[in-house]
């Protein structure tokens, strides 16, 4: 997250550890009601970065962010409405642009990626796997779950490397020293005889997830509240807040 005021900029880590998401929903949504004064604090896995929205009555706010490693600041005086509308809206704005890539940004299976990447049906990619041996397997799920990791032994005499020769095969490009091309392990898919047990099988793997965030989609992290407010006039009419005076 990049919060910009004139020549300032303050860059925020969004922790996959520390979803900071719904946090930061509740807080524009505390900054909305016009409270006296709200924060919460994201973490970047060890630095902290503290947002805080203090009122200045007629619906004004002083929005300072203030993180715990370095001497960039922001400390703004402006309308809770630009506050809240600026980073909603850039929220809602990113994550409805072709920039949000789901299985970057949200819990992503391999039936995701076949769905994204095959034109296929689940089915339809179960059906082309059943024939396949187990390397010819492992070589199609690579094809949709890339992975590369530092070589060491152990791996090396674990059955899930591929050769120079696949490296070459699969990427067309030769292999790079100090780097292993991993494939899933698919344990026990020789030991499968009918299309029974490998339909289950691949029904399984296609529940796994790919990546490593498990947190909420974020087009489902949307909120109703602010949406309504930042719609509605600045000012409600008499009519509207009448019904509370007793």
């Amino acid at each position: 997250m990049d919060v910009t005021h004139a020549s300032d900029t303050v860059s925020v880590s969004l922790s996959d550890v520390y979803e900071p998401l719904p946090a930061f929903l509740a807080w524009l949504e505390a900054v909305s009601t016009g409270v006296e004064q709200c924060s919460f604090e994201i973490d970047e896995e060890g630095s902290m970065v503290e947002f805080k929205a203090t009122s200045r009555g007629s619906g004004n706010v002083r929005f300072q962010l203030e993180p715990s490693y370095e001497s960039t600041k922001l400390d703004l005086n402006l309308s809770a409405r630009a506050l809240v509308g600026a980073m909603y809206g850039a929220f809602v704005e990113f994550f409805e642009s072709p920039g949000y890539k789901p299985e970057q940004w949200e819990s992503y299976s391999l039936g995701d990626a076949i769905r994204d990447h095959t034109g296929l049906s689940q089915q339809e990619w179960i059906d082309s796997m059943l024939t396949l041996n187990r390397r010819e397997l492992q070589k199609a799920i690579w094809r949709l779950d890339r992975d590369t990791y530092v070589d060491n032994e152990h791996a090396r005499k674990s059955q899930i490397i591929a050769s120079d020769d696949e490296v070459l095969e699969l990427t067309g490009k030769p292999p790079v020293a100090g780097t292993l091309l991993c494939f899933w392990h698919c344990d026990g898919w020789e030991n499968l005889t009918s299309e029974t047990e490998k339909t289950k099988f691949l029904l399984d793997a296609l529940e796994e997830r790919i990546n490593s965030w498990d947190g909420l989609p974020w087009p489902r992290m949307r909120s109703a509240m602010l949406e309504t407010w930042l719609q509605s006039p600045a000012e409600k009419p008499y009519q509207e807040w009448r019904r509370w005076l007793v």
